[in-house]
Parts: C-alpha cells; sequence; structure tokens
C-alpha cells in the first residue's frame, strides 16, 4: 500500500489520499467489559494506549465486504475487540470478543454483505 506522502506526491489532494490511506484514531482508551460498553471505532486505524483489564473495542456496523480495520494494542492489559452486535470475529459466537495480545495489532476484514462478520488475518 502507498504510504500518504508519496500519494501526495504525485498530486492528490489530503481527502483523496485520506480516502486511500485511511484516517487514524490515536491515544484510544479502551472502555467497558462487554460490547454494549465497548469504545466505538470510528477509523481505519486505531491505536489503544489506555489498556484496562477487560477492556475493549467495538467494530463499525456499516461495513461492505473487503472493508477492513486495524487496532493497535499499546496498553498494558490484553485488548478485547468486538462484532457490531449480532456479529462475530472468525468463529467465535456473536457478541464474544477476539483477544489482541499486548503490543500486537489485529487486521479486521469484513466478510459479509450485512457488515457484522470479521475475519483476522
Amino acid at each position: 500500500m502507498p504510504r500518504a506522502s508519496q500519494l501526495l506526491a504525485v498530486g492528490l489532494t489530503f481527502p483523496q489520499t485520506r480516502a486511500i490511506v485511511g484516517a487514524s484514531d490515536t491515544g484510544v482508551t479502551a472502555t467497558g467489559t462487554t460490547l454494549a460498553t465497548a469504545y466505538n471505532v470510528v477509523a481505519p486505524i486505531t491505536i489503544c494506549t489506555t489498556v484496562a483489564a477487560s477492556s475493549g473495542v467495538v467494530l463499525p456496523v456499516s461495513n461492505t465486504p473487503g472493508d477492513s480495520f486495524v487496532v493497535f494494542n499499546g496498553g498494558a492489559n490484553a485488548l478485547t475487540v468486538y462484532a457490531p452486535s449480532g456479529g462475530k470475529v472468525n468463529a467465535l459466537a456473536a457478541g464474544v470478543g477476539y483477544s489482541v495480545p499486548v503490543s500486537n495489532l489485529a487486521r479486521f476484514t469484513c466478510i459479509d454483505p450485512a457488515g457484522l462478520n470479521f475475519a483476522t488475518g
């Protein structure tokens, strides 16, 4: 994937570059201990810097197949990443979160037209 500086250098505007490369949400504090109380992911790249025990984030529901989100865990505890309500990650049951270890990232790719189910990789 091209870097933002490369796209800007060939003449793309900043909004066009952001659409290609994606925006990031940095300094995120993971919240809650359930799907209902987790922090809502708002950008294609989410960097969690504060992760209390059992806290997490939830992926957005308005996706199309192929949309992906990268979540980095820069906190002190494992980070729980939930699919939207009614969805699931990999073969986990609906509502069960996927655990991202400390100092690791995971890419979640939408795999269904309803935008609820994700695969990691």
